[in-house]
């Protein structure tokens, strides 16, 4: 199995360690979708948790679709700890991460860091997640770090860099004339 689909499927933080049981069996897992089900922030940490004894046979995602899951700053704060603590773990060969329509995230600098720890990322959605002016500079060095970062979707978060006249300039005004810039469009 190398997609799954769990989206629209009711899960809650009371399911998300049956949701983990189930991903520890798919080893070729490179594609997860847990949209529009209102996980939580603790209940997509159990979901995505992978077991100690499963650690040769770890799925490693390149996709993982989490918009509307009803996660807040803590589950940013957790995935990227989690990605920090364990490079071989689920999130090591990521190359799309959407956490889009989760306004709860609101303005929490540690999605620029979590960005900065996906070195393989390519495409990253966090439209409407509330971000703010402290997301916004955390954004600006994680957008110089992200070599492959290919296409960034911002859009919906109108305090990101605080005054729109002043978003890529909070990004970095010569980040794109740089040699290995990102080739990302930010909307805001």
């Amino acid at each position: 199995l190398e997609a799954l689909d769990l989206s629209f499927k009711g899960l809650q933080p009371s399911t998300a360690e049956d949701v983990a049981a189930v991903l520890a069996h798919c080893p070729s897992l490179r594609e997860l979708d847990l949209s529009r089900n209102p996980l939580g922030a603790m209940g997509l940490v159990s979901a995505l948790a992978q077991p100690a004894s499963a650690s040769s046979t770890r799925m490693a995602l390149s996709k993982l679709v989490i918009s509307e899951t009803d996660i807040d700053g803590s589950a940013i704060v957790a995935l990227a700890d989690d990605v920090a603590a364990d490079r071989d773990g689920p999130l090591r060969a990521l190359h799309s991460l959407q956490i889009s329509r989760n306004p709860a995230i609101g303005d929490c600098a540690s999605v620029g860091r979590l960005l900065s720890s996906l070195p393989t990322v390519q495409e990253f959605h966090a439209q409407g997640c509330g971000l703010g002016a402290s997301a916004g500079a955390a954004l600006g060095p994680a957008l110089t770090a992200a070599k492959h970062l290919r296409e960034l979707k911002l859009n919906d978060n109108p305090s990101l860099f605080g005054n729109p006249a002043d978003n890529m300039t909070a990004v970095g005004s010569d980040a794109p004339n740089a040699p290995n810039a990102p080739k990302a469009a930010v909307d805001t």
